[in-house]
This record gives C-alpha cells, structure tokens and sequence, in this order.
C-alpha cells in the first residue's frame, strides 16, 4: 500500500515538474545585453504598430477594447449596438472579423496612422476583395504574395482566440522582463501577441 502511495505520488511530482519545464521552454524573457531581433519592430514603428493595432481592435470589439480606461466594468459584457436605419430594420455596425484583423502583416500597421476616415481603406487594401467567382470559395482573401509568408494561421477559433487575448491581457502574473518591447523588438512578435497590450 505505501508503495502505491509513493508511486503516486513520484509520478505526479514528475509529471507537474515537466510540464512546468514546458511552460518555462516556451516562454520569452529579454535581458539588458540582448540586442534587438533583425527581424523585430523596435522603436517608432512599434508605437505605430501598436497604436494602430489598438484602433482596430476598440473598432472591431469596443465591448472589449473600450477607448477609455476608466471603462464601466459592466461594458465587457455589453452586446455591440445595433443601428436603426429608416426602414426600422435592424442593421449591425460595421465590424472586422478577427481572422480580418489577424491576416494583417504587423509590419504593414507601421508607417501610417490609422483614423476614423481611412481605416476602411487600409484594411480592405491589405485584406483584399472577397472571390465573387462562381464555383470559388467565398471565404477566401486575395493578398499580395509577399504577405503569405507573414500571414498567421486564421482558420483558428476567433471566440477562443479572444479570449485567450483577453485573458492574458488582463493577467496580474506578468514576468518582468516580458513585455511589448521584449515581445516584439528583442523577438519577431505576431499580431495576436500585440494584441495583448491594447
């Protein structure tokens, strides 16, 4: 009987031990002689990136992303308004869909300043028109080819994968050598990753 116990309790000790191990493989840490990543985006365009990147997201989901932080917490759960047009039918605000938001090149969020008057634009000049062809996937965006290479996978979950976003975000356990800087200068950031800090 005790050597169950034991066994029992060694094997949970080990298996605790090696998935922390896995979590302390796969996570980021910078240090103050690390020199950026070549490809990383430090500086003026990571304030840019980021910045716009935030505009998008309070765009696309302000019940999540309010434009002020001192937010009712009750917004969080508010259900985006619908508009009234003057045939009294319901007409849903214009949103962006994630794997929209995602498909987005983080170098292409530098160098411009997204506003309310061209944001439209931006977005569908990198997205692209939807296929109308018939017999074509309806689903699919045309991007430049040079984006393919930098585009994430979208064809995640976009509930899970905002609230993954959220819950990170809004988490009070944050090494201390973590952050944008370190994600996104010192490393190659993706957009979900950036999406953390808006």
């Amino acid at each position: 009987m005790n050597g169950s116990i034991e066994s029992c309790v060694t094997l949970t000790f080990l298996l605790v031990t090696f998935a922390f191990m896995l979590c302390q493989g796969d996570s980021k840490s910078c240090q103050l002689t690390d020199s950026p990543d070549p490809q990383g985006m430090c500086g003026e365009r990571l304030a840019e990136a980021h910045a716009n990147l935030c505009f998008l997201l309070r765009r696309a989901y302000p019940q999540f992303f309010p434009s002020s932080k001192r937010a009712s917490p009750t917004s969080l759960y508010n259900k985006p308004a619908l508009h009234k047009n003057p045939g009294h039918a319901m007409v849903k605000r214009d949103v962006i869909e994630l794997e929209q938001l995602y498909s987005i090149p983080v170098s292409a969020l530098a160098g411009v300043r997204l506003t309310d008057e061209n944001w439209r634009s931006f977005v569908y000049s990198i997205v692209g028109q939807k296929r109308s062809a018939p017999g074509e996937n309806t689903d699919e965006y045309l991007y430049a080819k040079e984006d393919l290479e930098e585009l994430p996978d979208v064809k995640v979950n976009p509930t899970k994968t905002l609230i993954r976003m959220l819950t990170k975000r809004r988490s009070p356990i944050r090494k201390r050598s973590e952050g944008l800087v370190c994600e996104c200068c010192f490393n190659v950031c993706r957009m979900d990753q950036m999406a953390t800090y808006c």
